[in-house]
């Protein structure tokens, strides 16, 4: 997935009530360093599937 696609599947977790507090915050600064290259996508998507596995699963 792209960065704007996980941007996405985050966006759609916050808009369905599945993330709220710190878990909004945790995948913000997932998605910052994955961007950056600091962890990979798997790493973004698993975090992703904890609150929504069905969806976004690539």
């Amino acid at each position: 997935m792209t960065v704007e696609q996980f941007a996405k599947a985050i966006e759609y977790l916050l808009l369905i009530g599945a993330i709220q507090g710190e878990a909004i915050m945790r995948l913000h600064h997932l998605l910052m360093d994955f961007e950056l290259g600091r962890v990979g996508a798997d790493i973004l998507q698993k975090e992703i599937d904890q609150h929504d596995s069905d969806r976004f699963h690539l």
